[in-house]
């Protein structure tokens, strides 16, 4: 698909299947509620130590896991995302299930080795890597690492209804935080390639359409196509040339990362979880 001189291609990896888990039900509600940022948030505020709300986390988490490896058909768990950085979460978290675990190395910056590895598969070794989280995107290019954080003033929480919708967000505001991160991202980096992996927290059809999340942007299809022109309208990086850009789901993302950093023998199932404000997933079959 074409959107103005960006050229984007919803891509799916081979052997990676997405899996819905946020609303995974555990014993005092739903896996989001329980193990994502509004229950770190709200642990904070009640006066507990870090340790504590790792802890918690934690416990909340691992009944859940041999539960999801079974559904899903996993062997092993692969885990990564900034709730894994919390104090303690990995030792509590690995010492309660007997489902093997592995974390990435830096839990915020999951998607650095599948969204790079993928631009390599490409053609495209120095370009850029920009996931759009529910609190804050994070980007990647030359070597250097941003993060722009959400204002929830500007960019509310739309929370998903019961009949699984979340849509009615304007465009402009959304489009203007990525584009702004975007821009902010390829002028301080300036890779050399016209390459872009886009990361979205959200399913994601064949003709880019995204799916429901707390942005409110379910079906928009003016999202992608306004971010891309406030980009040229501001910046217009690599201004000779058609920039590809590679649209995935984030989880998809972190199970390529797990692919290329686990190096899983063949026939390995393995269920990659995404842990920030709720849990994301996807299977990856080797």
């Amino acid at each position: 698909m074409k959107l103005g001189r960006w050229q984007v291609e919803r891509v799916r990896p081979p052997g990676i299947t997405t899996v819905e888990v946020w609303n995974w039900p555990i014993d005092g509600g739903l896996l989001w509620e329980l193990v994502g940022t509004p229950r770190v948030e709200a642990l904070r505020s009640a006066g507990l130590s870090e340790p504590e709300v790792g802890s918690l986390l934690a416990q909340a988490l691992a009944p859940a896991l041999g539960a999801m490896a079974e559904r899903f058909g996993a062997a092993r768990a692969r885990l990564g995302g900034g709730l894994t950085d919390l104090i303690g979460f990995r030792s509590e978290l690995t010492g309660r299930t007997r489902l093997p675990l592995s974390f990435a190395a830096e839990g915020q910056w999951l998607n650095q080795a599948g969204g790079l590895g993928l631009l390599l598969d490409r053609g495209v070794p120095d370009g850029a890597v920009l996931e759009v989280g529910q609190t804050s995107i994070k980007g990647l290019a030359g070597g250097r690492r941003l993060v722009w954080t959400r204002d929830l003033a500007l960019l509310p929480r739309r929370f998903i209804a019961e009949d699984g919708t979340s849509r009615g967000a304007p465009t402009e505001p959304v489009a203007t935080f990525v584009a702004e991160a975007l821009i902010d991202l390829l002028r301080g980096a300036d890779p050399a390639d016209p390459g872009l992996i886009l990361g979205l927290p959200c399913p994601l059809d064949e003709d880019c359409a995204p799916g429901p999340c707390t942005y409110g942007w379910q079906g928009d299809g003016e999202l992608l196509p306004r971010t891309f022109a406030i980009v040229d309208k501001r910046l217009r990086p690599w201004p000779n040339a058609e920039p590809l850009v590679l649209l995935l789901n984030d989880a998809e993302l972190f199970a390529e990362s797990a692919r290329r950093e686990l190096r899983a023998p063949a026939g390995s199932t393995v269920l990659c979880l995404t842990l920030g404000f709720g849990p994301g997933g996807a299977v990856l079959e080797t």
